[in-house]
């Protein structure tokens, strides 16, 4: 488990499988530029099964309030505020991708991901011996985009036509960032600077 100041990240436990199905799977709830594209409830459950959803080629990871930061809010309560996941890309790719997503509307604003995304990189970046991160967004996500520039990530160009959502092609900016431009774990983690 991963403390920010506002959030917490840890992987999923077994007792909480149905519900995270649920916000990953809810497609009436994804923003326009979250990927409609969801696992079966069926491939889901037999990746917990294999690796608890954190495996050497892709994992995930919850982002939940963090408790001190939200009184009266227990983590385990289900109030999840979204997920971040992380992918091997092409083998000949030296790092990982990432994405990220909240899952309620009501979470958006509030430096939740942009906090989540800095702890996430430097925990990948401490326990794994990459040296870039990269992440593709969907042109005209300024959101997305504003939260990859706060993290440190360099927009290295656009990919035309790159992927296909909702009916229609759209192009994939691609941002990345690099070992040495990431913070440090421990200087990210509350109480250890």
């Amino acid at each position: 488990m991963l403390q920010g100041k506002k959030i917490m990240l840890r992987t999923i436990c077994h007792d909480e499988l149905d519900a995270v199905y649920h916000q990953i799977a809810n497609v009436n709830a994804k923003g326009p530029w979250w990927h409609l594209d969801v696992p079966s409830e069926q491939a889901f459950r037999r990746e917990y099964m294999e690796n608890g959803c954190w495996g050497e080629r892709d994992g995930r990871m919850l982002i939940l309030p963090h408790p001190a930061a939200q009184p009266g809010l227990a983590p385990a309560s289900g109030d999840y505020i979204g997920e971040l996941i992380y992918f091997k890309g092409f083998d000949y790719q030296s790092g990982l991708e990432v994405g990220y997503e909240i899952f309620d509307a009501v979470h958006y604003g509030k430096g939740y991901m942009t906090e989540a995304l800095s702890l996430f990189c430097a925990y990948l970046f401490a326990m794994r011996p990459i040296n870039r991160i990269q992440v593709n967004l969907m042109k005209g996500n300024e959101g997305s985009r504003r939260v990859a520039e706060k993290c440190g990530f360099t927009h290295e160009g656009t990919m035309r036509a790159a992927t296909f959502h909702r009916g229609a092609y759209h192009d994939l900016e691609l941002f990345s960032l690099l070992r040495g431009e990431c913070p440090v774990l421990d200087d990210l983690l509350p109480g250890r600077t």
